[in-house]
């Protein structure tokens, strides 16, 4: 099966309608050989891992294509930048220096708790048995996410507990703006002033929220924002 026709069939098991999928084709076919252009290694690299995602991990494919359907041209190209770009082509210099250093290549992704709080308690979830006085000390978070941007780890999934009762976390997304965030939230805590401060622009490759659009130009999906 010829790549394209995976991708479509991809998306339409995610749900995607035929809408969806041509408006996401097209943003791809129209973005991502002027974004790389000039480089036939990166362009190789991120066609081979196209391949070798549709086919071992479709998932990922599927969510790309959500954000290439749903969200507005801004947020489209800095995912473009700091998830295609940075996270699958550019972090190879990195892996590089950190496998010669250290011995070993460094994970795709961060998986980080700033805070085990939360205000629901949910059947089945592993939150509600941790301390709830114990945040993350902003110090050492901004220390951790140095450190892995430094190894090459570009891409950062946080949970909780509720990431959006850890304090100002707009400000850390804000301070690491070179890297995307994938955050699992309830959205109970995110209102239109909190919305609208996660759309707006910061200087840098900024990743805004991505996903299906609302009023306020901010995604959701099943606890799911894309940062």
């Amino acid at each position: 099966m010829e790549p394209m026709t995976k991708i479509l069939s991809v998306g339409l098991e995610a749900g995607l309608s035929q809408k969806d999928l041509e408006r996401a084709t097209t943003r791809i076919i129209q973005t991502l050989p002027s974004s790389i252009s000039g480089d036939g290694e990166s362009s190789a690299r991120l066609l081979a891992g196209l391949e070798k995602n549709l086919t071992d991990n479709p998932m990922l494919v599927a969510w790309g294509l959500k954000v290439a359907a749903h969200a507005s041209d801004t947020v489209w190209q800095k995912f473009v930048d700091n998830f295609v770009i940075g996270v699958v082509t550019e972090r190879k210099n990195a892996v590089a220096t950190t496998k010669k250093d250290l011995g070993y290549h460094p994970p795709v992704t961060l998986v980080l708790n700033p805070t085990m709080r939360c205000n629901l308690r949910c059947n089945g979830c592993y939150a509600y048995s941790f301390n709830k006085n114990s945040d993350m000390d902003r110090s050492l978070l901004e220390k951790v996410l140095t450190e892995a941007r430094e190894l090459g780890i570009q891409f950062i999934t946080i949970t909780g507990g509720e990431p959006f009762l850890y304090p100002d976390i707009e400000g850390l997304f804000e301070n690491f703006s070179d890297m995307i965030f994938m955050v699992y939230t309830n959205a109970q805590y995110i209102d239109s002033d909190r919305a609208r401060r996660l759309s707006r622009p910061c200087p840098g490759r900024y990743p805004r929220p991505a996903g299906p659009r609302t009023e306020l130009g901010t995604g959701a999906e099943s606890g799911k924002i894309v940062l």
